[in-house]
């Protein structure tokens, strides 16, 4: 076998070990191929996930503090409502990360 027909595709020359080798070889490079794909979706779900989560935990929060701050400020209550809904915000933002969690391993 010359060298074009080798490089054309067909059967690697000499005994079946250099054959199972190549064919080792073209495996393994199609998995590295796989590999680096999967890395790099694997990237920006991780990015998405983090912006979830920040989300998840902000938003709640902040958005309680928020309306309590404007119930206190029209009722003149002081801090009462801003308190109650910054609790009530992380009691949300705590079962909103449970549940993503729950998710997650399911």
């Amino acid at each position: 076998m010359n060298p074009s027909e080798h490089e054309r595709g067909s059967d690697p020359p000499g005994d079946p070990h250099t054959r199972e080798m190549a064919a080792a070889i073209v495996e393994l490079e199609a998995l590295e191929r796989n590999a680096m794909t999967r890395r790099g979706r694997n990237l920006w779900v991780q990015v998405s996930r983090v912006g979830t989560l920040g989300w998840l935990i902000a938003l709640p929060i902040v958005g309680g503090a928020l309306l309590g701050s404007i119930v206190d400020r029209h009722l003149g209550t002081g801090l009462t409502f801003t308190l109650a809904l910054l609790v009530v915000g992380v009691a949300l933002a705590g079962f909103g990360l449970w549940r993503h969690a729950q998710e997650l391993d399911d």
